[in-house]
Formats: C-alpha cells, structure tokens, sequence
C-alpha cells in the first residue's frame, strides 16, 4: 500500500484571498475595493492633519506688524540701491 503525498489542510492556493470558506461571506471585489480605499484616504487625512500641525509648530505664524516692518525695510534697501 503506498501512501499520498500529503496536502495541507487548506485546499485553496490563496485561503485568505475571495474564497472566505472559513470567515463566511467574502465581499465582492468592488466593494472591498471600496473598504481598502476608504481606508487609505482617511489614513492620508489623518496624517496630513499631523503633518500640518506639526508645520505649524515649527514654523509659527508671523505677526502682521513684522511683515509690515520686513516690506518698509526692502523698499528702503531698494531705494538706496536705485540711483
């Protein structure tokens, strides 16, 4: 009597991929489509939002007296400069 070569318990050559037979119901592929890019826009969201604040502390907003006083200044640097 000879034996088989053995075969793992699994039948399917992707068990975790669309055929589901031990979780239930699968999705179909457009709607787990959908799950995965929803998915990544709001982790893109939610890293913009960190990036941003992070930016925001890093460089802080300029008040409007100093950009008042920057623009006065390169004007009279220019003034002088121009015959």
């Amino acid at each position: 009597m000879s034996q088989s070569p053995s075969r793992s318990p699994c039948s399917e050559p992707y068990p975790l991929v669309g055929g589901g037979t031990s979780a239930g119901a699968s999705l179909p592929p457009w709607a787990a489509a959908i799950a995965v890019g929803s998915g990544l826009i709001s982790a893109g969201g939610a890293l913009t939002v960190a990036g941003r604040r992070e930016l925001q502390r890093a460089f802080p907003q300029v008040s409007k007296e100093s950009t008042t006083r920057i623009k006065e200044d390169a004007l009279d640097i220019v003034d002088r400069a121009l015959p």
